[in-house]
């Protein structure tokens, strides 16, 4: 019920945050993947993640015909190239229609009478859809199948093409259509594609990055006290999500209070990130209305101190919302080429079940006496057998069972070149945070960068070290590739761990040498010094570089994951599979 309450507030607040920018006729960037309108929209001829919406070009018009503009919303949803079935996408968008009006309709304030929709038909046969495979409306696609339709003259290979007859009131609707057409995608095993942002008009970009987490700041109604607390929630994780910790997004709002952002100490949050990423999520808080722009660079408005206050009293509360999200697996949708290599071993080791009681002679049993249930089955025979005092036998004696695991230490070996600023290292320190979050096993995380290597984060268990540490490194410089191996190596062999696993995860080539004057030979060196002392080495690289990696890989040993980007929800699948795979090789 607490999930079903906290979905129909985040379709309010994206409901009102549509009508607000809708009505501007500007473009939305909904989750990762979509971009919602009243106009048409199209990739930059010149960047294609980037959606251009053509202000000039209604929508309703020009995909059905209205005669009077506004009286359609037009949703992309962007997908690796692929043909997508339309019928399960259909009966996914029916589903979420179905499931809307069951939280959300009778609370609709309807003002005409015929926009009271009451059945998921009703919704769906005003839905028009279309894939690379065909389209038409929804409620003819789950009922009949193929529907008659109108050429678009779209390439709807990378996107699957929605166009609506929806009113206001109905614009809380739109995530959950979002959502399903996003899981149709993922169940027919495509990727979704990010959206790096939306650009309204002939060009001007507006960049709406922050997604769902469109905070409304305007005018605000008695009763709507609520939702924008949730607001301001959203938009907190939204900008810890980029900047890497509720701290950092702290240290950025401070600087823009005290009117000194272009002024920022190298130390501070400007140095661990990219100019222009600072740049833009300013240039986002002002279009929200949260910031200013003067002479001196950006400062807070009064709603944007607001929010800085709303933070610095629910700094703890928001610290473990985003841990909750930091835990997150995504969904099983493979986003790599795997190369086996490896052929090492991992050790079991035994630990108690508590959940499990034997008798003490019971096969898998430990030595460890499991003193409530003895006491118990003492007492109960003892009250059987009519005595007046609790004795114990030896038959009475319950010991705990054992159980087998794998511990797996994990060390992060991360290139930290200039190559590597921005995303790629936040995923990176973003897969370190979740590995500590979600195994019960130590962390460690070995940079390389400029002409040497250093442990930013030693084996812990402690999430704060391990967010201090991460906090230490800025990406910049060459990449010595082998001075990272082998620092990770000796940590490794100096630190007290189990079935150590080391990682590395690079988008680059080596281009600083440890021993000799040729660096690529020096890392593939270093990569044998991991296989002579037995430690499982895992590769993790991008396209471009495949074929370095899988010299690097098989010298060492190891398998290699060729990945398209090193994104978050890439890097966390491919060591959960990783790990899943030395598992079961036992």
């Amino acid at each position: 019920m607490a999930m079903e309450h906290s979905m129909a507030a985040k379709q309010v607040a994206l409901g009102n945050n549509l009508r607000l920018f809708l009505g501007r006729n500007q473009g939305v960037r909904v989750g990762e993947s979509a971009v919602v309108s009243r106009r048409v929209h199209q990739p930059h001829p010149q960047d294609p993640r980037r959606i251009k919406v053509l202000i000039e070009q209604d929508a309703g018009k020009t995909f059905c015909g209205f005669s009077e503009p506004e009286q359609a919303v037009h949703i992309d949803v962007y997908h690796d190239p692929a043909t997508i079935e339309i019928q399960p996408v259909a009966r996914r968008i029916w589903a979420a229609i179905d499931a809307f009006l069951e939280t959300q309709g009778p609370e609709l304030m309807i003002r005409k009478e015929e926009d009271r929709l009451t059945q998921p038909s009703a919704v769906a046969g005003r839905i028009y859809l279309a894939t690379a495979e065909d389209r038409g409306y929804v409620a003819r696609l789950v009922r009949q199948g193929y529907d008659e339709y109108a050429e678009i003259a779209e390439d709807l290979r990378e996107h699957i093409h929605l166009v609506m007859e929806l009113p206001e009131e109905w614009y809380p609707l739109v995530v959950s259509l979002v959502d399903a057409v996003e899981t149709a995608v993922l169940e027919q095993g495509h990727n979704i594609r990010k959206i790096s942002g939306v650009i309204n008009g002939y060009g001007k970009a507006n960049h709406r990055e922050l997604g769902l987490m469109l905070p409304f700041f305007g005018k605000r109604k008695p009763g709507d006290e609520v939702i924008r607390l949730q607001n301001q929630n959203q938009l907190i994780m939204e900008m810890a999500k980029r900047l890497g910790s509720v701290e950092d997004v702290e240290e950025f709002m401070n600087s823009m209070q005290s009117n000194v952002f272009k002024r920022m100490a190298p130390t501070s949050v400007k140095k661990r990130h990219q100019h222009q990423d600072l740049d833009q999520l300013a240039e986002q808080m002002s279009t929200l209305g949260l910031a200013k722009k003067g002479l001196l660079g950006y400062s807070l408005t009064d709603e944007g101190k607001d929010l800085r206050q709303h933070l610095m009293i629910n700094r703890k509360e928001l610290e473990a919302e985003l841990r909750k999200i930091v835990r997150r697996i995504p969904g099983k949708n493979r986003r790599y080429q795997r190369t086996s290599a490896s052929q090492m071993k991992c050790r079991e080791q035994d630990v108690l079940n508590l959940h499990k009681i034997l008798t003490r002679d019971a096969e898998n049993a430990s030595n460890s006496i499991a003193v409530p249930e003895t006491i118990l089955h003492g007492a109960s025979r003892s009250l059987r057998e009519g005595q007046k005092r609790v004795t114990i036998t030896p038959d009475d004696i319950r010991v705990y069972g054992k159980k087998s695991f794998i511990p797996m230490d994990v060390c992060l070996l991360v290139d930290c070149s200039a190559s590597m600023a921005g995303e790629k290292s936040r995923a990176a320190w973003q897969l370190a945070e979740h590995l500590l979050l979600t195994l019960r096993e130590k962390v460690a995380v070995v940079t390389f960068q400029e002409m040497d290597a250093r442990v930013a984060v030693p084996f812990t268990r402690n999430h704060h070290r391990l967010i201090e540490g991460l906090r230490t490194v800025v990406p910049e410089g060459m990449t010595p590739l082998a001075s990272g191996i082998m620092k990770s190596l000796d940590l490794i062999k100096q630190s007290k761990v189990k079935n150590p696993l080391l990682i590395l995860i690079t988008d680059g080539m080596p281009t600083y040498p440890h021993w000799s004057f040729d660096s690529k030979e020096d890392a593939i060196k270093a990569a044998e010094e991991v296989k002579k002392a037995k430690i499982r080495l895992t590769c993790i690289g991008v396209r471009s570089n495949r074929d370095f990696l899988g010299e690097l890989a098989k010298a060492g040993d190891a398998n290699l994951y060729v990945v398209d980007n090193l994104n978050r929800d890439t890097l966390v699948q491919v060591v959960h599979d990783e790990r899943q795979e030395l598992k079961q090789a036992l």
